[in-house]
């Protein structure tokens, strides 16, 4: 049998027996006068005496031997030695193990994509100076125990990395938990949580924020879900005085001369203005009388 059929189930090894039996004397059992006996030893052909869902190469043996007039008769293996003596010769055996420490999934086919602390740590250390850092300075005297010195150079706080103010080292972090195919481009809440995790500076929040902002690639494929601003219409730019005015009523106001209002008349061109003394109870007639 071929690598394929060797991994065959132990009933479809029984019925490609039995296919290869016809399929080699076809000549002489095609149209023969008394149907063909075929003896096995083995109960597994009793799987197809009941339905089942055949795959595509069940149902093609099932359409060859419908050729042939056959009946399957069982003979126990203790009877059938000629038969066991044919089928058991060592040169039937395999030279080489089959499906034997086979590996499917080789580690060319996965990526890295894990997020090393170990591969920042000596950029960290490299740009850390406690004696001009004053954070480092200031936080070791405000509070010593939050602070620790770590043997390869870099300080901890609350037992996260602290980052030193470089903008090109902040920025690589920045990158590597939002740009890299293991972030996935979270947004600046996740970011910072991630972060969080292993790193520390004072201003983390106000940068993950900006980074995230800036990102143009989250900026040209991830939804706006916010609601939609109904879009400006700016009034017309007016080309000769008192073409366009606007006028505002203000009150009520403490009476004064008989007075509790104030209409204020601006044209927008010159921006001249009239302050006209007025009631609350203005009407629309009595507006158009004073223009």
């Amino acid at each position: 049998m071929s690598p394929a059929e060797r991994n065959y189930q132990i009933y479809d090894k029984e019925m490609l027996a039995v296919r290869e039996a016809l399929q080699e004397w076809r000549q002489y059992l095609l149209g023969a006068v008394t149907p063909t006996e075929v003896w096995s030893d083995h109960l597994n052909l009793t799987y197809y005496r009941k339905p089942q869902n055949l795959s595509k190469r069940q149902a093609r043996w099932i359409s060859e031997l419908a050729d042939y007039d056959f009946t399957i008769h069982h003979l126990p293996g203790k009877l059938n030695s000629k038969a066991d003596a044919l089928s058991r010769r060592p040169d039937y055996v395999p030279t080489d193990a089959d499906n034997q420490s086979v590996i499917g999934l080789p580690d060319s086919l996965f990526w890295n994509l894990e997020l090393s602390l170990e591969d920042r740590k000596t950029d960290i250390a490299k740009f850390t100076d406690p004696t001009s850092d004053s954070t480092i300075r200031d936080g070791r005297e405000s509070s010593p125990g939050d602070w620790e010195e770590s043997s390869e150079g870099f300080y901890s706080f609350q037992g996260k990395v602290y980052v030193p103010d470089r903008s090109e080292l902040r920025h690589k972090i920045l990158s590597d938990y939002h740009d890299t195919p293991i972030a996935g481009h979270p947004g600046k809440n996740r970011m910072c949580e991630n972060i969080e995790r292993s790193y520390w500076w004072p201003t983390l929040e106000d940068d993950v924020m900006k980074y995230a902002k800036g990102c143009s690639t989250c900026q040209r494929i991830k939804p706006i879900r916010s609601a939609k601003a109904a879009p400006l219409v700016p009034n017309e730019i007016p080309s000769r005085p008192w073409q366009i005015i606007s006028w505002d009523l203000i009150g009520p106001l403490p009476p004064s001369n008989g007075f509790n209002a104030i209409l204020v008349i601006v044209d927008r061109f010159t921006k001249l203005s009239h302050i006209i003394p007025m009631h609350t109870d203005l009407s629309a007639e009595g507006s158009a009388r004073l223009l």
